[in-house]
C-alpha cells in the first residue's frame, strides 16, 4: 500500500471514530438523564438532603468553631481541628472556654483536649454509596482533657461549698457520638460518655473521679 493511500485510510478511520463519539456521549448522557428523571421523588429528595448534610464531600481536614454547649445554663466556645488518617479514623486537638452563672455559683474554665475518633459506620456508608468520607456519622472517641484555668466563686453565702482551690488535673474520657454537617459551613456535634479525672479537677474537694457527661456543639466548619 502506498504511503498516500495509507494516510487516507488513517484519516478515514479517525473521522469515523470521531463522528461516532458525540452520538455515544449523547446516548450515555440521555440514559443518565432518563434514569435521573425516572428516579422516585423520595430518592431525589434523599440526595438533596445528603447534599445539605455535606454527605458527598471528601475532605481531609475539618476546622470547627463551636458556640453552644451543655449544660444549657452555661456558654461554651470551642475551636477544634480534626485531621483524617484513614477512611474511618481521625485525630484532633481542641481549645475550649466555658462560663456558667447560677443562683449559687459562678464558674469559668478554659482547657484543651487531644482526641481520636473512629467513625465506625463510614465503611458501610461508602459501600452503599451513601457518602461518609467527610467526618460525618456515628463515632467512638477517646479524649485526653488538659485544664488551663478554672475559677469558682460563691454567689449565695448560705450555699454549702468548699471554695478552697485544688490542683487541676487531666482527665481521660471514652464516649459515643455523632457528627453532621449542616449545609456548606455548619456542623452539629454531640457525644456522651464517661470521664475519669486523674485527680481533683474542681474546687469542691470531691473524691468522686468518675463522671457522666453530655456535650453538644453547633457552629461553623471550614
Amino acid at each position: 500500500m502506498k504511503p498516500f493511500q495509507l494516510l487516507l485510510l488513517l484519516v478515514w478511520a479517525f473521522n469515523s471514530t470521531y463522528a461516532q463519539t458525540p452520538d455515544s456521549l449523547r446516548t450515555e448522557q440521555t440514559t443518565i438523564a432518563d434514569s435521573t428523571l425516572a428516579r422516585p421523588l423520595d430518592n431525589r429528595g434523599q440526595y438533596r438532603a445528603k447534599e445539605f448534610w455535606r454527605a458527598y464531600r471528601e475532605e481531609q481536614t475539618l476546622v470547627k468553631i463551636g458556640f453552644f454547649g451543655i449544660p444549657i445554663l452555661g456558654s461554651r466556645y470551642e475551636v477544634a481541628v480534626e485531621q483524617k488518617l484513614a477512611l474511618a479514623w481521625s485525630v484532633g486537638a481542641s481549645f475550649n472556654a466555658y462560663y456558667s452563672r447560677t443562683r449559687n455559683i459562678e464558674q469559668a474554665q478554659m482547657g484543651g483536649a487531644l482526641f481520636g475518633r473512629w467513625y465506625y459506620s463510614m465503611p458501610k456508608r461508602s459501600r452503599e454509596g451513601r457518602g461518609g468520607n467527610n467526618f460525618v456519622g456515628n463515632y467512638l472517641t477517646a479524649k485526653l482533657g488538659v485544664p488551663f484555668y478554672a475559677d469558682y466563686s460563691l454567689r449565695n453565702p448560705s450555699y454549702s461549698f468548699d471554695n478552697q482551690p485544688k490542683a487541676m488535673r487531666e482527665s481521660v474520657a471514652l464516649a459515643w457520638g455523632t457528627q453532621k454537617r449542616l449545609g456548606q459551613w455548619g456542623f452539629f456535634d454531640f457525644h456522651t460518655g464517661l470521664a475519669y479525672a486523674l485527680g481533683q479537677t474542681a474546687y469542691t474537694g470531691s473524691t468522686n473521679r468518675l463522671s457522666f457527661g453530655l456535650r453538644m456543639l453547633v457552629g461553623f466548619g471550614l
